[in-house]
């Protein structure tokens, strides 16, 4: 038998609980509560031999199995680039998959290389163009090798099978959780699949990882940074349910690889609530590899010796592998590659946006916050008259903390129009003013999240019974804790005097509140019984805040269904007006006009190791509308925010309450010089993006320029599909670009072709 090495029992929670399915409060009993691992078996089992067996191949790509080590490989032949499940260096530890095992032995991790292969105990077929793997995994060959009816509950057993297929420039990946076996009255709390596809030796300095972390990022290989040497993207958010700390949030479920002319966009097709993206760069021991763990059970910790778990998934893991070449093979190449699949898929709709004469100038006012009354729907429409009389007319605005609770939100379904901001005629006052304007307005609503109470309905529990709450972001709040703001497009030195100054600013409050969450199979109730009673004819659509930002999972539901359940429920504002969602989970989007609050920056702090790029706004250009977080004119770097929001193509917004007596006073804006400064910064975005709204992202680039004998890095340039470019240029000199093109300092140029 292999030796055992012991790791923390912080791994195995962070392993199985990154992102998790459904809830039922059962526990299981271990005898030790640390997670077992086994030590390497040999270099011959973790790296591929020889592809000698061809599955399958299309126009584009060949499959080829290695049929020892369970490896495959697909070579594409526009790119000459081969991929690979396992690397040809010798000395890598890598493995094709690794599940997690609980048991009332114990907790074990168990990889396919050291516990299946090693002991001879995978087998495989290639059948009609798909290569299947048949994986039985265990300690020992004894135990692996024995009819599962002799499996006792002392052993330690797994079994699964992967298939492997292909079809034009795409291999799709999938295991039949349903068909999963292991230790009787034991589960597999996760299972992680290909961390090593594509990895190999030396990276060139044009090779990165791409992951899904805020808007997207890119991870630059031949860079060494401690900061984000390792990260961790969970795809929706963390699930509240797993009573863990969040790593960073990503809406989409997509990663990849760029190599050399070569790249791919992995996209978690089936399965994709459950997974949690993890990237590493290369170590003196290790190479760099991206994949993904797909939490099966939902796992915590209890007292040490047992631990709580909840409804086991039992539906089909689909990765698809798109492969890229030539200038598609970039972050905007899988962008386009992943916004085709979610169209395929019933995320996105086919429709394109209209182009405008003139884009939405997108404002957001406050109603109740805390109890206080920020902006009155008489307010309201005062600041509305500012701006028309500024010349704007063209005005998307979100009115939120309308309802009962204000901006901390009680449950939607008892929820009235709050008397304080003017009450229900108020707001039809307000809307009659603003479809006489042909302004759009959306009311702010969270369909299944209330700060207190649920009425009627019971509370969502947690796996140990207690009832469930998930932290929403107080959008009023300043970011005191944000570092390098803006690091990579502006100098330090800048960024630093900016975030001293923005700290002294005259708001402040909670970056985030406790919200409790409605049991999953209320909300459908919930919510139509909203949309039938309440607001008819005083709104154009509701902004579902909470929808697009939180997911959970329930007893008796995986998180998988939970994500089909809020996406139904988006789907059916469309029968009462139009959508909007607040920043913006895919699965939401299919019928939405508006996103609004996207990220532009990432939970791991920028630098030139590791930088955020407009993926998620390369996905969405085009097809639906967004904008940034809102832009604060009293920040000092506002004007970054603002140059920024033109170079991801967002729509300008801003956020506004009216009271003056309020720490969250915005008001004097609009009744002082400050206004004015808003209104240019509209018009400048405007001339820089009209006419695009119908146009998608085909080029980001970062552009680097030397002026006064210093390389400046801090000039982008984004590409849309009718040709138009857009320059934008963060730092304080001139510069001319190759093609003669010359952007002031902290401006922007726009070039028709």
């Amino acid at each position: 038998m292999k030796k055992i090495k012991i790791l923390s029992l912080l791994t195995a929670v962070i392993l199985c609980l990154s992102s998790c399915t459904g809830v039922n409060t059962s526990t299981l009993s271990v005898k030790s509560s640390e997670i077992k691992e086994y030590e390497n078996a040999g270099n011959g089992y973790h790296s591929s031999s020889e592809y000698t067996d061809i599955v399958s191949e299309t126009q584009y790509l060949t499959l080829s199995a290695d049929a020892e080590n369970m490896a495959v490989s697909v070579c594409d032949s526009t790119s000459g680039t081969v991929w690979s499940s396992l690397p040809s260096s010798d000395s890598s530890s890598a493995y094709a998959f690794a599940v997690v095992l609980y048991t009332q032995s114990g907790v074990y991790r168990l990889n396919t290389q050291d516990n299946s292969v090693a002991l001879g105990t995978a087998s495989c077929d290639i059948s009609d163009g798909v290569f299947t793997v048949n994986y039985v995994l265990s300690d020992n060959e004894e135990t692996a090798k024995k009819n599962y009816d002799e499996i006792t509950t002392e052993d330690i057993f797994v079994s699964f099978s992967v298939a492997y297929s292909l079809s034009a420039q795409t291999m799709t990946v999938e295991i039949d959780c349903g068909s999963i076996k292991c230790t009787p009255n034991g589960f597999v709390g996760s299972l992680t699949a290909l961390p090593w596809f594509g990895s190999e030796e030396s990276p060139s300095d044009e090779d990165y990882i791409f992951v899904p972390d805020g808007s997207g990022a890119v991870m630059n290989l031949n860079y060494a940074d401690t900061d984000t040497s390792d990260v961790s993207v969970a795809v929706y958010g963390s699930d509240p349910n797993c009573e863990t700390d969040s790593p960073a949030s990503g809406s989409v479920p997509v990663y990849g690889i760029k190599k050399g002319d070569g790249a791919f966009a992995a996209i978690i097709t089936e399965g994709d609530a459950l997974a949690t993206i993890n990237a590493s760069r290369q170590t003196d021991n290790e190479l760099y590899k991206v994949g993904t763990d797909f939490c099966i059970t939902p796992t915590a910790g209890n007292d040490g010796s047992s631990y709580y778990y909840g409804t086991t998934y039992t539906g089909i893991i689909s990765v698809e592998y798109k492969f890229l070449s030539g200038d598609s093979a970039s972050y905007i190449g899988m962008a386009n590659a992943a916004r085709e699949s979610f169209i395929e898929s019933g995320y996105l709709s086919s429709l394109i946006n209209g182009d405008d004469d003139s884009i939405p100038f997108c404002l957001t006012v406050d109603g109740v916050f805390e109890g206080s009354v920020l902006a009155t729907a008489t307010q309201t429409q005062d600041m509305l008259s500012v701006l028309k009389g500024k010349g704007i007319n063209n005005i998307i605005l979100r009115y939120k903390g309308l309802l009962s609770g204000g901006v901390n939100q009680e449950n939607l379904y008892s929820s009235k129009v709050l008397n304080s901001v003017g009450g229900y005629d108020g707001l039809e006052t307000l809307y009659e003013y603003i479809q006489k304007q042909n302004y759009t307005l959306f009311v702010d609503i969270n369909i299944f999240s209330s700060y207190s109470g649920y009425g009627i309905f019971s509370a969502a529990k947690s796996l140990s019974g207690s009832k469930l709450y998930a932290e929403i972001k107080n959008e009023l709040a300043y970011d005191t804790d944000e570092n390098n703001r803006l690091a990579s497009r502006i100098t330090a030195d800048v960024a630093s005097a900016g975030k001293e100054n923005a700290n002294q600013a005259l708001y402040s409050g909670e970056a985030s509140y406790s919200f409790g969450l409605m049991k999953t199979s209320s909300i459908s109730d919930s919510f139509s019984s909203f949309l039938t009673k309440k607001l008819t004819g005083m709104t154009d659509g509701f902004l579902l805040y909470d929808a697009g930002s939180v997911l959970y999972s329930d007893k008796n539901i995986t998180r998988q269904d939970a994500k089909e359940l809020i996406a139904n429920q988006a789907r059916a504002v469309s029968g009462y007006g139009s959508l909007a969602v607040g920043s913006g989970n895919i699965y939401t989007l299919y019928n939405a006009e508006l996103v609004t609050g996207m990220m532009f920056d990432t939970y791991y702090p920028e630098s030139s190791a590791y930088e955020p790029v407009p993926f998620m706004q390369a996905v969405l250009h085009g097809y639906v509308r967004y904008t940034g977080e809102p832009i604060d004119a009293a920040d000092p770097l506002y004007r970054f925010d603002m140059l920024q929001c033109i170079e991801y193509g967002a729509l300008p917004s801003f956020e506004w309450v009216f009271d003056e007596s309020s720490i969250f006073y915005y008001g004097y804006y609009v009744l002082s010089d400050k206004v004015s400064e808003i209104v240019e910064f509209y018009e400048e975005a405007n001339e820089m993006l009209s006419g695009l709204g119908g146009e998608t992202i085909v080029k980001h680039e970062k552009i680097t320029q030397s002026s006064g004998g210093k390389e400046l890095t801090g000039i982008y340039c984004t590409t849309y599909s009718n040709g138009t470019e857009i320059y934008v240029n963060y730092t304080g000199s001139a510069v001319t670009t190759s093609g003669n093109i010359v952007i002031e300092p902290y401006s922007c140029v726009r070039i028709d072709k």
